[in-house]
């Protein structure tokens, strides 16, 4: 018999070639451990808006961005206490250092939200709507002068925290919000939101109920509205009039209750969403397992490469804007081993790859992470008031580690600022209105990583 045909991916039309300076959430860091780029996380499906900001304060899309209200297939399991860390890259496919995790013009700040959306599965609770809380945030540092932006730049797109470790077991989404003021002035005002999320599996030994005090809780969309001072606030008058005061709710940072036998478990629970002990690759939320085993048969060696093409094409086909690399690796070692050997006439298989083959090629580059930025976090059951500084998770100071130390400036409100934008630079997108915050413009970004040239947009104010 012939061989049959094996699956073939034209590249150059898998991700759209344009891109912008703006950013997305990409790889999960588990106690410094790598989950794989695109693993857990509901990343946007469209590689050519995929770092868009949200359009609209009030659009569901504010809770987990877009298409962050559909489930992955995989969840993350992270214990209470456990340190988070996020990488952001303003081009999905391409891991810092080689981009910046967002255009040095975008000034702005950091947050981290939780939501618990059940004990029993991730499908338990939708994204948007009640049950957020605000576990981290930081805004302008007075005293280095440095934007929230500016540290994640520092630190390679990469933000460390520690969860709380009061934190009852169960499935939680973890969402990202960073906002930046580069499109406000004194005349137009349309702060960005750049927002994502990710599922969490959090074991614990605690099993009451989470109770979020109620000047804590934010429902998204709804966390935020356009006068607040945070989203009008103009980086480019300096020295700064006012403080800066972060956008949301203040922090919550709930500690441990007192061990009883009604609030502790007896034995840890096993999540679902786990990634299966059978998968032999994985790309983002994709599992490559073992294709079927035949003897001293053609036709069932042509079958088992073709069942080999056949997971390769669904990778590909799921594969999100954080890249493919696992899917090219699974066509072109192991799929085309199978196709080798059967076209040699080998039909006992399916070949060996070696024990050493497979999990996931992108948790093999090393990553320098930086200490969490929320190391005093948990000195109270709830963060202060919003500060120019930031809650940071803790109520208190932001500590010096928690960023690539930096020359001291000056301590005022003055800080170096961008120039003032009587025109758009090129690149930038179109500024609109608060009242309307605007999206962006449907041609200029890919996750894809491919530069294009991109029309100049004038605005006059």
């Amino acid at each position: 018999m012939h061989p049959p045909s094996f699956f073939l991916l034209g590249l150059a039309t898998a991700f759209a070639p344009l891109s912008t300076a703006h950013t997305v959430l990409t790889t999960l860091f588990i106690n410094d451990a790598s989950q794989g780029d695109g693993t857990c996380i509901r990343m946007p499906k469209d590689g050519s808006t995929c770092t868009y900001p949200i359009a609209g304060l009030n659009n569901p899309d504010m809770a987990c961005g877009k298409d962050g209200q559909n489930p992955v297939a995989f969840t993350c399991p992270i214990p209470a206490g456990g340190k988070l860390s996020f990488e952001f890259r303003s081009y999905g496919d391409q891991p810092p250092p080689k981009q910046p995790a967002i255009d040095a013009s975008h000034k702005g700040s950091t947050a981290i939200y939780l939501k618990s959306v059940g004990k029993n599965s991730i499908l338990d609770s939708p994204a948007a709507g009640q049950g957020w809380f605000k576990i981290f945030d930081d805004g302008y540092d007075k005293v280095s002068g440095l934007w929230a932006t500016d540290k994640l730049n520092s630190n390679n797109g990469h933000l460390s925290i520690t969860l709380p470790t009061g934190l009852p077991i169960g499935y939680y989404l973890v969402r990202t919000e960073i906002m930046t003021l580069q499109n406000v002035t004194n005349h137009v005002v349309a702060p960005q939101f750049f927002v994502n999320c990710a599922q969490l599996f959090i074991s614990s030994s605690t099993a009451s109920d989470l109770s979020i005090p109620s000047a804590n809780k934010a429902s998204i969309p709804g966390h935020v509205s356009a006068s607040d001072p945070g989203l009008t606030f103009n980086v480019y008058e300096t020295p700064y009039k006012s403080d800066f005061v972060i956008p949301g709710p203040a922090t919550f940072f709930p500690a441990s209750p007192p061990t009883t036998k009604s609030n502790t478990l007896t034995s840890a629970k096993e999540p679902t969403g786990a990634v299966p002990k059978t998968c032999l690759l994985k790309n983002a939320n994709w599992c490559g397992v073992q294709t079927p085993a035949y003897s001293n048969s053609e036709d069932a060696c042509w079958a088992s490469a073709q069942n080999c093409w056949d997971q390769g094409k669904a990778c590909f086909d799921s594969a999100p804007p954080s890249g493919y690399s696992g899917c090219k690796k699974w066509n072109d070692e192991k799929c085309q081993a199978q196709h080798d050997a059967c076209a040699s006439k080998d039909f006992n298989g399916p070949p060996s790859m070696g024990t050493n083959w497979g999990g996931d090629v992108s948790t093999l580059r090393k990553v320098d992470l930086p200490p969490v930025a929320n190391a005093n976090a948990g000195a109270g059951a709830s963060a202060g008031k919003p500060t120019e500084e930031g809650n940071n998770g803790g109520g208190g100071e932001e500590t010096p580690s928690a960023f690539p130390s930096t020359p001291p400036q000056a301590v005022s409100s003055a800080a170096p600022a961008p120039t003032q934008p009587v025109g758009q630079k090129e690149g930038e997108e179109p500024m609109a209105p608060v009242s309307s915050l605007a999206p962006a413009p449907t041609a200029g970004s890919s996750c894809g990583g491919h530069r294009r040239r991109r029309r100049i947009v004038t605005v006059y104010v």
